[in-house]
């Protein structure tokens, strides 16, 4: 550097000095005989340099190879693994004044990190970065156009339904045409083909058969009034009651022949009673559905309101019912679980109770709420008028709530969602992950002592006369001593290693990252110490390009042996042949 100075730019004289101890000058009463502990935190590198009468004391000085450049770095690769649809935005300039303006130290990382896993503390404290919007051009849209654009949509939205509805409803009438053809087989007394045709079918009893008549007969109907738009017309029962004649007779008074007819009339007339408690239970219940949607359909004119917030609830609450199924059935396949031991529980009951000849079971239709508590499918049953429901306040909802759409994941039925939150950064734990490299660096991988470590370690190599010395003016300067609560945490760590009862003082450069320059003006503007540590010329041209005249804020000056010098040379130095 001197050869550079003197040779290409002839300045008169140049002084070398240390940036933190320019600093400690700067903000130091006395600093000529000053007893301190700098802690000089740097862009690429940080130091703990010990100071005793005004002089370095270089065996106890220790340098680190971290600084604000890891912690900017650092922060940058954490966004850009959080956001990576924003890697190219995460420029370096945006996380620089992020971490001078939002990033600060913890007193204690540990305990404020758990604070951060919890979610009231984590909204009160987070820092949100808005990154630049690129809005589309073209986009606005009047009122009229907009409910002209919903319109379309939900026309949209009932054709797809409706076309849904057709293709379940030619699968639910082809699947009832298949288990009419095997009722039908009841009537030509094959036992073995029906049993035959009942197992293909995936039943095992004629009462299943029935029940599955019965509800796939309502749900085709149910699916003809909504593709019609009309209230679907009840099941009536037969007009031409049946009869069974053979049902009365004792079996002693009946031919081989007429017992197989009996049995069928048995089953016949059990499947058709079956059939009566299926169509009157149907019945009831739509038609106290149809009274609560005429009774929610008045309070929408009286109460829009109301009705609104009803139509909602009701929303919410099949949508708790299906996560708490699907829950269960979750539960299920796992062990240990509550559901697990109960399904186990039942299944144990079930297997321990002797079977009776007069076993009514079944005749309650409570009795099969059982099956669907040992279940693991249980979870999806009742789905398809649980679906139909669901649509239906859907729809009613994107009808008559025109904030319904914006609450959905991407913005509901238009694919609009905000863009504004798509390009907003959350600064969460960062704002103290990334500063406590300076204390952790091994958090990014280096193999090193982070600054309260250092700091113990220098101590540890002094006296107790020494050490008591240098804590009562412990210094802080450097870009990274900005960072908030960071004297807090120099604080909180020497208080820790310290001994009891022994005291320390803390104290902060006035502008950390200024007053190096600000000392060295101030001695600089001095020309009696000017002339006693600048070099110039003439010392140049005498001592060499390695020559440092020492002063207060200087390095140690060790002077090396002119190779010219040396007594030894190459011709000189004998080699003694080995001897063998």
């Amino acid at each position: 550097m001197s050869e550079l100075l003197f040779e290409c730019y002839h300045v008169p004289q140049v002084s070398y000095g240390v940036d933190s101890l320019f600093s400690l000058y700067y903000n130091h009463p006395s600093p000529e005989t000053a007893d301190a502990l700098i802690l000089d935190c740097g862009y690429q590198a940080s130091h703990v340099v010990p100071v005793l009468g005004g002089r370095v004391e270089p065996l106890l000085c220790r340098r680190m190879n971290i600084g604000g450049g890891y912690v900017d770095w650092f922060l940058q690769r954490l966004l850009q693994l959080k956001y990576p649809g924003h890697v190219t935005s995460v420029t370096m300039a945006r996380v620089e004044e992020m971490v001078r303006d939002h990033c600060r130290l913890a007193t204690n990382f540990l305990t404020e990190l758990a604070l951060w896993d919890k979610n009231e503390y984590f909204e009160q404290n987070v820092r949100k970065m808005q990154l630049p919007v690129a809005q589309v051009a073209g986009t606005q849209q009047s009122s009229e156009q907009q409910k002209e654009r919903r319109k379309q949509q939900m026309s949209r939205l009932q054709e797809v339904n409706t076309r849904r509805r057709m293709d379940k409803l030619q699968a639910d009438e082809a699947e009832l045409q298949k288990l009419l053809e095997v009722q039908e087989l009841i009537l030509t007394g094959d036992d073995d083909t029906f049993v035959s045709a009942l197992a293909e079918v995936g039943l095992s009893r004629v009462q299943d058969l029935q029940a599955s008549v019965d509800r796939l007969s309502a749900s085709i109907q149910r699916a003809k009034a909504k593709i019609l738009g009309q209230e679907p017309a009840p099941i009536e029962a037969e007009s031409k009651e049946p009869s069974f004649p053979l049902l009365d007779i004792p079996d002693e008074m009946l031919t081989p022949d007429q017992l197989l007819v009996k049995k069928r009339q048995r089953i016949l007339k059990s499947a058709r009673e079956g059939r009566k408690r299926a169509l009157q239970l149907q019945k009831e219940k739509r038609q106290k559905e149809w009274a609560e949607e005429r009774k929610l359909e008045d309070r929408r004119k009286k109460d829009f309101t109301g009705w609104l917030n009803e139509v909602r609830s009701r929303r919410q609450k099949i949508l708790d019912s299906r996560n708490a199924r699907r829950q269960k059935k979750s539960d299920m396949a796992k062990r240990r679980t509550f559901a697990s031991q109960q399904r186990m529980r039942i299944i144990s009951q079930l297997a321990a109770q002797p079977s009776k000849k007069g076993d009514n079971f079944g005749q309650d239709d409570s009795d099969w709420d059982v099956y669907k508590e040992i279940n693991r499918d249980a979870g999806n049953s009742d789905s398809e008028a649980e679906e139909d429901k669901l649509e239906e306040l859907e729809n009613l909802l994107k009808e008559h709530d025109p904030d319904f759409q914006k609450n959905l994941d991407m913005g509901g039925l238009s694919g609009e969602f905000d863009l504004a939150e798509y390009y907003r950064l959350h600064l969460g734990v960062e704002q103290i992950r990334c500063p406590e490299l300076l204390f952790q660096p091994s958090m990014l991988g280096l193999d090193q002592a982070g600054l309260a470590e250092t700091t113990e370690f220098i101590l540890g190599k002094a006296s107790p006369e020494v050490q008591a010395r240098l804590v009562k003016h412990v210094f802080l300067t450097g870009g990274n001593a900005n960072f908030r609560n960071f004297r807090e945490r120099i604080d909180f760590e020497l208080l820790h290693m310290r001994p009891f009862k022994t005291s320390y003082q803390i104290f902060c450069a006035a502008n950390p990252s200024l007053d190096a320059w600000r000392g060295a003006r101030r001695m600089a503007l001095n020309p009696q110490w000017l002339g006693e540590s600048a070099i110039t010329r003439q010392d140049y041209d005498e001592k060499g390009e390695g020559y440092l005249r020492e002063h207060g804020a200087s390095n140690h000056y060790f002077a090396s042996p002119s190779p010219s010098g040396s007594s030894a040379t190459p011709a000189t130095v004998a080699v003694t042949p080995s001897q063998s």
